[in-house]
């Protein structure tokens, strides 16, 4: 019979202990004991699950923060650390148990909790997904991964329409209400809901809190040759200093159709050259078929990596 329980606070090292063997063990232990550090995980969110013996055949872990800056008092938690049996027919029933336990403790003021699976860095990731769905955490997003590096890099156009002026030359203000009038019509199940949360006109600003003054180079405004305003890229480390990622990129409704967002891209594509990234990897939403075909042109491809990210949001409260 297996059973669940929180750990206690000294028990933390034998929980992390618990996955050992897993790759990303050591970048999820460093978030779980900041979380333990600044109060936004602990002892109540860390669960184990035992055999009759007393050995550990399960572990999970949540933490919670904040929706956005402007709304402080509202908050989102998400599920890591999860470690199973991969292999074991129980594993699934395992991890159901510890995600219902979790769902149980988590603070009156979570309104959505977010797990998610990728094979690119996840063991067992069908095992994950199928631990999700039999807690009832509905699918909320499919992205698809793409990797762009150096070498295979198309040239960018001969006679590009658009020029560039990073965050720090155009200002933050027009950056972000940029930002957050590239939400209208978009594609990405994400960013529509995030607009709606927080408001569309506070998302853009919302998106400024993730630059860096290491990325500020790298987060461009695209302007056309009348000087207006067509969309913006923004590039931005990941993980390391070899790897980027397009933390965003998006054309103003009244400048789509003219083929930008490959100019963007592309544009991207430079300043990630001028950061001298090995690869740039990131993802765009399945139901998002004209932003894949425009990544795929501009060289960033789905077949050269396995990043592909199932996210399940269960939504509890509004």
């Amino acid at each position: 019979m297996v059973t669940t329980r929180a750990i206690r606070r000294d028990q933390i090292e034998d929980w992390l202990a618990i996955g050992v063997d897993d790759p990303a063990n050591e970048r999820m232990a460093d978030r779980i004991l900041a979380s333990w550090a600044d109060g936004s995980g602990g002892p109540a969110l860390t669960f184990v699950a035992q055999d009759e013996a007393g050995t550990p055949v399960g572990r999970l872990a949540f933490t919670y923060g904040p929706v956005a800056s402007s709304m402080p008092d509202v908050h989102e938690a998400l599920a890591l650390g999860l470690w199973l049996p991969w292999d074991e027919r129980e594993a699934v029933e395992i991890g159901r148990r510890l995600v219902v336990e979790g769902i149980g403790a988590l603070p009156s003021s979570v309104i959505a909790l977010d797990a998610y699976a990728n094979p690119e860095y996840m063991t067992g990731s069908d095992v994950r997904r199928a631990v999700f769905e039999a807690a009832e955490l509905p699918l909320f997003q499919e992205k698809e991964g793409f990797q762009w590096s150096p070498e295979t890099s198309p040239p960018p156009p001969v006679e590009p329409r658009l020029t560039y002026r990073s965050v720090v030359e155009a200002g933050r203000d027009i950056y972000a209400r940029t930002m957050s009038g590239c939400t209208e019509g978009s594609l990405d199940r994400q960013d529509r809901y995030y607009a709606a949360l927080v408001g569309r006109d506070l998302w853009g600003p919302e998106m400024l809190n993730f630059l860096t003054d290491d990325d500020a180079d790298g987060w461009l405004l695209g302007y056309d040759s009348g000087g207006d305003v067509a969309g913006y890229v923004a590039i931005g480390g990941f993980g390391d200093e070899t790897r980027g990622t397009i933390i965003h990129v998006g054309v103003l409704p009244e400048h789509r159709g003219n083929g930008y967002i490959v100019e963007l891209l592309h544009a991207g594509n430079e300043a990630s050259l001028r950061r001298r990234f090995a690869t740039v990897v990131s993802d765009v939403d399945v139901e998002n078929p004209p932003m894949m075909a425009a990544m795929e042109r501009a060289g960033h491809h789905a077949a050269a990596t396995r990043w592909h990210v199932h996210h399940y949001r269960l939504q509890l409260r509004r």
